[in-house]
């Protein structure tokens, strides 16, 4: 009978081993597909949150190199305005500066001479000229006062407030101020014209060559240029004494 006993206690050993085998190598299959999923998540493709924010990753570095690209576009148009101003004021006072707003002069035909009548005038001298880039574009008929700068009986730039021989400025009909060119801008000289009623503003160049295309921004008054070679024989005319009209006409 202690026999079987020992043989019984030998049996329930033997189980017992068993089944701490089994279940051992059940708890590592277990943690081995656990291993396995984990692995699968790490190396696998991306999860739905993980592929959603890659997406908006790339969007915003795509929209970050757009806004990037477009700065240095418009700091490179702006930079070239900015050198392109620069060198047009580089040029001096005599080089007409690019006007982006109007492409195109306008000639004018400029006649000066006598009133032989209420409708015409006699021919006396004529030239060509060119309207200023903002100034109106209109025929004109008016008596010839060449501007005299105050204290200088023989200056006729016109870049004071005033002229000295504004008592010859006529009160019932239309008259063109004629300035010479030089110390002062288009703009001083035009206003003059402007502050005593001037039908038009000529200005004629202070050396010969080119006529050129004067600024005029900033004036309301009819404004033109012409060379300086009629300007003295209009000059000589307007200072002789005589009543002498001029004949602005658009070419």
């Amino acid at each position: 009978m202690y026999k079987l006993s020992i043989l019984n206690m030998l049996k329930y050993c033997v189980w017992a081993v068993v089944i701490f085998v089994f279940l051992q190598a059940g708890e590592s299959s277990v943690e081995a597909r656990r291993r396995k999923r984990k692995g699968a998540d790490v190396s696998g493709p991306p999860s739905r949150r993980h592929r959603k924010h890659n997406k908006l990753n790339r969007n915003n570095h795509h929209a970050l190199d757009s806004s990037l690209t477009s700065t240095k576009t418009d700091d490179t148009h702006t930079k070239t305005i900015i050198d392109q101003y620069i060198k047009s004021r580089r040029r001096g006072s005599r080089k007409q500066s690019k006007s982006y707003t109007v492409k195109k002069w306008t000639e004018a035909n400029v006649t000066v001479g006598t009133k032989v009548d209420e409708l015409s005038l006699s021919n006396l001298e004529q030239s060509l000229g060119k309207f200023g880039h903002h100034s109106r574009r209109e025929n004109i008929v008016g008596r010839v006062i060449h501007i005299t700068d105050p204290g200088l009986e023989n200056s006729h730039h016109g870049c004071g407030h005033t002229m000295s021989n504004r008592h010859m400025i006529p009160n019932n009909e239309t008259w063109v101020a004629l300035i010479k060119r030089g110390y002062c801008y288009f703009f001083n000289k035009i206003k003059l014209g402007e502050r005593y009623n001037a039908s038009a503003v000529v200005i004629y160049d202070d050396k010969p060559g080119k006529i050129e295309i004067m600024n005029t921004i900033g004036t309301n008054v009819v404004s033109l240029m012409i060379s300086h070679e009629a300007g003295i024989k209009f000059a000589k005319l307007a200072d002789s004494g005589l009543n002498v009209y001029m004949n602005i006409t658009v070419g």
